[in-house]
């Protein structure tokens, strides 16, 4: 009987903490290590997030906090959750003159809430609805009561005023502030109202910081009697005139203890609604960690729009609105799983966010990249929106917009803009065309592919045809030695070439990491390894358990290691589960247990890489439950590891899915969805959103559930694409001349285009292995394209060849980085000039050490100018050098200084430019030159990589 009632009682415990998922959340959890989230107060999607502000600059400071801090600077009411760029920040209150200090013990955060007993005895507590945020602060008695007011906190301001009057609420004389504040930084135009009411009237006011005339900082002083100071602040982004009917809209009062209550009561009820739409029954940790990653998921993206509708646009005029309009998408991140998630329990928000995709694309021209408050940023790549529309189409959700979201989704693909022209134009993107070339180009076409499907559902078949080819593009990068994605250069493949090097051609990750990125051409891509002679379930194994040590610069984004899988980045998000598509989904079961389990804790070092606005949470909160969307805009989710015993889903249909597990064990033997058994390893969206019970049975061995051939998940775009040629190109220049050897794909004939209008069709022989060599004699650029069937589409591959203007040898004392060679010494004198991008690797990079260049002219030479090309771009680590000498010899042995020349520009100027150190002097007779550059040194306090050496980039040495 006693053993009864322990159980019992467990299980109503259990039952009981499942039911208040409000109380399991931990806003702490993320905010520390490289989690970047805020512990402060923020009501679902709200426009306000008031939190403390610790950390002012920094990598880890983008959210404004950091768990390793104890001092606070002041509490703001705009922040960033999980990015790996800072902003916001905007319009800091503190209860002090100076910054406080506080310890961790004394500070709680709830959903909606946060408090911080500070070590001066001051108490803060803030509390947010939608567009108000509200504050608390309790002064001891002998404490001076004062509020300074903050708009230069954080970023570059371009413009901030604000009026401190005297007002009247609820019969009572107050403090009223209200002003704007224009701020410059990763949005370079973000533009602020702010109206805020204080409970008591100060006795004074003074102003701290005027600029040209703007009252940007200023400071109110309380009555010495006042214990308790209320601060109400409502925000707009579109208007300050807006914000005064707002605050009486979401309080009851102006600012007083019961409009606290009030408010803060509303919005935990606001977030028990929302976190109770996923109900899971685990232990306090489990709970801890799924509804903490929940709530992650459930504040951003922001809605901006004001009580009337009203919003800034991308054009940043004040529209108009219908509904609810959202701001903060980090797409490249979110479209993997968040948006996917709230496609499930946000059906409505969807149909809201993408109608703020629409009106963005009216108002710009393009659908967002990475959209905040109303700026494009261009951070990240790909056009990510597409996905995130072609998956909610896929679900059903808002098809009466199909039409206008195809045709905004089609104009940014055929944008002109981050290499589209070039992609479009070959079929791939090439280290010449763009930087990030090898990510671009797998998220272009995967892009493309949801493009392909929103076609094939309205019926544009001609449209279909297009996309489906373009989607095929991840066959240009496939290496057939490695099976691994391999940037290409100059029309062939990029030597040397190290998977695990993190460079310029991948997104914050090396080959290894993107070389899975074919999420919608599956079937292809495993039959492509099969014909190099090896297989995807190798690969895979390969990439879990390669050695986890990275090469080439360091990538801060990189954590979460297990081999060469990152989990704390995003393009491996979904790679644990393409062992379902091998018919081994008893090792997906094995790693995304492990992920689940070894990534994510519950302490505030507890995400394995930053939280990029809800995405890693995503990645829990569903893997968790037993699925997970690999292909966004493919309606299925694959079947992985259920963590928790019992869950249920609630969506807005009224309808709900209950997920139990049974037996013990970690691997799957049976799924049974209404009592029918699934056989194969996904599940549909329409199975889930129907509703009813799944029914997980494990077992404590491997089976062969999910096995079959017809059972796998797997992706498959038929349209045919002839692959582009390869090139073997010894080097881009060339003295007399140079044989290059073109490689075709398929068993057709070859089309060359010479760059002056010459062309050539050969077939090729068998006995040639499709291959072709050609003899270089002058500069010049070839197109090869495969001739194929009538019907089925080509890339096309270009090399560009180029005769040096002369013999000169180079030699370099000190030695390149191997990520910024341009191709060797030579480089330096190929008549071939870098651009401004220094990402494409056409400039010489040396880090840490003088940049020295020894020429030898072959024959002596009358020479009175000498000019060398220098890059900087300080925010990159690559700075002008100080200055710069120029020697002569007779035997390249001797030297004597013949001029110098000292850099004007300062490393503080952070934008992007080339500079050319022209050096005259005396005509004279030599052989030997020899060039020296000094390096800026360390990079200095204020900059990001503090400490770190600086780069020196040169490129083409002229003389005459």
């Amino acid at each position: 009987m006693m053993k009864y009632l322990f159980f019992l009682g467990t299980g109503l415990i259990s039952l009981l903490q499942a039911q208040t998922p409000y109380k399991r959340v931990n806003p702490f959890i993320g905010t520390g290590g490289h989690g970047h989230t805020y512990p402060g107060a923020v009501a679902p999607f709200g426009m306000v997030q008031l939190s403390p502000d610790t950390r002012l600059d920094g990598w880890d400071g983008c959210s404004g906090y950091h768990y390793d801090d104890s001092v606070c600077y002041g509490f703001s009411h705009t922040h960033l959750s999980g990015t790996g760029v800072s902003d916001y920040g905007d319009l800091l209150l503190r209860p002090s003159l100076e910054p406080l200090s506080f310890s961790h013990k004394n500070e709680q955060a709830s959903p909606g809430y946060y408090s911080v007993q500070f070590n001066n005895g001051i108490f803060a507590e803030m509390t947010a609805g939608q567009r108000v945020g509200m504050h608390h602060y309790r002064f001891p008695a002998a404490s001076p009561k004062v509020m300074v007011v903050d708009l230069e906190h954080r970023d570059f301001v371009s413009s901030g005023n604000m009026d401190a009057v005297s007002a009247s609420a609820g019969g009572k004389s107050c403090s009223r502030v209200y002003g704007h504040r224009f701020s410059k930084a990763w949005a370079l135009d973000q533009q602020l109202f702010f109206d805020a009411w204080f409970s008591a009237l100060a006795d004074s006011v003074r102003i701290l910081q005027k600029h040209q005339g703007e009252s940007r900082r200023l400071v109110l002083y309380f009555p010495s009697d006042t214990r308790d100071l209320y601060v109400a602040v409502g925000i707009s982004f579109s208007g300050w005139l807006r914000s005064g009917p707002r605050i009486q809209d979401e309080l009851s009062t102006r600012a007083d203890a019961a409009a606290f209550k009030s408010l803060k009561q509303k919005t935990q009820e606001a977030w028990q609604a929302q976190l109770g739409k996923i109900q899971v029954n685990g232990t306090p940790q489990e709970q801890q960690i799924f509804y903490t990653a929940l709530y992650h998921t459930m504040i951003v993206p922001n809605r901006v729009d004001d009580p009337d509708g009203s919003y800034r646009g991308m054009d940043f005029k004040v529209h108009e609105g219908k509904g609810a309009h959202y701001s903060v998408f980090s797409l490249w991140d979110t479209y993997r799983a968040a948006h996917p998630l709230y496609t499930l329990i946000e059906t409505e928000r969807t149909r809201d966010m993408l109608r703020s995709f629409l009106s963005m694309y009216r108002e710009s021209g393009r659908l967002p990249v990475w959209e905040l408050a109303a700026n494009e940023t261009n951070c990240m790549i790909g056009y990510h929106a597409v996905s995130v529309i072609a998956d909610a189409l896929a679900k059903g959700i808002l098809p009466d917009e199909a039409e206008a979201l195809f045709e905004a989704a089609v104009a940014s693909a055929n944008a002109k803009v981050f290499g589209l022209d070039d992609y479009r134009r070959f079929g791939y993107l090439s280290t010449e065309h763009e930087h990030e070339s090898v990510s671009k180009t797998l998220e272009y076409a995967y892009d493309d592919w949801c493009i392909a499907r929103m076609a094939e559902r309205l019926g544009r078949d001609s449209l279909r045809k297009v996309f489906d080819a373009r989607s095929k593009a991840w066959q240009n990068l496939l290496d057939p030695h490695s099976g691994l994605m391999r940037p290409r250069n100059n029309g062939g493949r990029l030597v040397p070439f190290e998977p695990r090097e993190v460079n310029n051609h991948f997104t914050e990750a090396n080959s290894w990491q993107y070389s899975f990125s074919v999420p919608h051409d599956l079937n292809h891509w495993l039959l492509a390894q099969e014909a190099r002679g090896g297989s995807g379930e190798a690969l895979l194994d390969s990439l879990f358990t390669a050695n986890s040590a990275t090469v080439g610069r360091q990538q801060v984004d990189i954590t979460g290691l297990i081999g060469q899988y990152a989990h704390g980045n995003e393009p491996s998000h979904h790679i644990a589960y393409l062992y379902n598509s091998v018919g081994k989904p008893h090792k997906t079961q094995e790693r995304v247990r492990q992920i689940l389990n070894d990534m994510y804790r519950a302490s505030p070092d507890g995400l394995s890489g930053n939280e990029d606005c809800g995405q890693m949470s995503a990645w829990y909160v569903l893997s968790s439950l037993g699925f997970y969307p690999v292909c966004p805009g493919d309606p299925r989710y694959s079947i992985g590891y259920p963590l928790f015993r019992e869950a249920t889903l609630h969506f807005e249909s009224g309808r709900k899915l209950k997920l139990e597990k049974s037996g013990e064990g970690n691997y799957i033997r049976s799924v049974q969805l209404n009592g029918r058994n699934i056989n194969r390893n996904y599940l549909t969206h329409a199975e889930l959103i129907a509703g009813g019970n799944l029914l997980f049975e494990m077992s404590e061995r491997p089976g062969s559930w999910g096995t079959a051939t017809e059972a796998r998940y797997l992706t498959s775009v038929e349209q045919p694409v002839a692959a582009a040629p390869v090139w073997q190109v010894p080097s881009m220049s060339f003295q007399d001349s140079m044989p290059v050897l073109v490689e075709a794909s398929m068993e057709w004939p070859l089309r060359l285009q010479w760059e002056d209008g010459k062309q050539l069709d050969t077939l090729l022989p068998k006995s040639t292995k499709g291959r072709l060599v050609l003899m270089m004699r002058e500069s010049t650029c070839i197109s090869a394209v495969q001739l194929t069937a009538p019907g089925m589409p080509a890339h096309s591959s270009r090399t560009c060849v180029y005769k040096r203007p002369n013999a000169w040898q180079v030699k370099l004392p000190n030695p390149m980085n191997r990520q910024y060679t341009a191709g060797g010494p030579q480089a330096l004198t190929d008549g071939i000039t870098g651009d401004g991008e220094w990402q494409k690797g056409h400039w010489m990079g040396i880090q840490g050490q003088p940049f020295v260049a020894e020429l030898d002219l072959g024959k002596v030479q009358n020479l009175e100018h000498a000019e060398i090309g220098f890059l900087q771009d300080t925010r990159s680590w690559i700075v002008f050098p100080r200055g710069l000498r120029l020697f002569s010899s007779e035997d390249g042995t001797h030297w004597q200084l013949q001029q110098s020349w000292t850099n004007l520009i300062p490393a503080e100027n952070m934008s992007s430019m080339r500079q050319a150190a022209k050096l005259e002097f005396p005509k004279m007779a030599t052989r030997h030159i020899r060039i020296e550059a000094e390096q800026y040194g360390p990079l200095p306090a204020w900059h990001p990589g503090a400490g770190g050496q600086s780069f020196i980039f040169a490129d083409e040495i002229r003389l005459w």
